[in-house]
């Protein structure tokens, strides 16, 4: 038909297929387990999800049928659900891991020189000391949000939160500059250097008195 040129007229069961590949689409982007994407699509689509003989199925919710996943299309199967997953249980992971690696002490050599006036300059990631402040997701180099455009936005609009959230804890605090920011972190380490050399002090004579222990049972 579209050959001959006629548009076809679209259904309602075409409809409720497009509205389901979205949901998953979206649900698939973030989900790590069969539990979690369930709960998206219940929660945030109203769509019951179900399991019938290693078969996927998906309840639309104007539907009283359910509608299967390969009816959908090989992106709503077993096989490519669960290695999304998969693959979104290993990315949580490395982001995690890249998130603790930065902020490690190290990295406070590397924040960027520039005025805090100018939010649009600070490049990520930028370490905050006593907030609740997080770390932005760089888009050039997740391959998850280049993957998924479900994904990319969300992540859009987190970064969003938490610049808003960066520029109210400058406002907050008073820096006008990287230096004055350098300044109140050179403060925290110092107070803290003393309470961590202490605490090793405290640690070591524990593993003394627990060796004396040792040998006066031995005796």
């Amino acid at each position: 038909m579209k050959e001959d040129g006629i548009t076809p007229k679209e259904t309602r069961y075409q409809t409720e297929k497009q509205f389901l590949r979205g949901a998953i689409d979206d649900a698939a982007s973030t989900a790590r387990s069969l539990e979690e994407f369930s709960k998206i699509l219940d929660v945030k689509y109203h769509i019951i999800f179900k399991i019938s003989r290693n078969r996927y199925s998906y309840l639309h919710p104007g539907r009283n049928k359910y509608i299967t996943g390969k009816n959908l299309g090989t992106r709503y199967t077993e096989d490519f659900l669960l290695k999304a997953f998969e693959e979104n249980t290993k990315s949580h992971k490395e982001q995690k891991e890249e998130i603790l690696e930065q902020q490690s002490p190290n990295t406070s050599t590397d924040l960027p020189t520039v005025p805090f006036s100018d939010t649009s300059a600070i490049s990520t990631p930028f370490i905050f000391i006593k907030s609740d402040l997080r770390l932005v997701i760089d888009l050039q180099t997740c391959i998850k949000a280049q993957q998924s455009g479900a994904y990319a936005q969300k992540v859009k609009l987190t970064n969003l939160k938490q610049m808003a959230q960066t520029v109210a804890y400058i406002q907050e605090h008073g820096y006008d500059s990287l230096d004055d920011f350098h300044v109140e972190l050179n403060q925290a380490s110092d107070q803290t250097s003393a309470p961590r050399k202490s605490l090793k002090d405290t640690e070591q004579q524990l593993k003394d008195v627990n060796e004396q222990i040792e040998k006066v049972k031995d005796l």
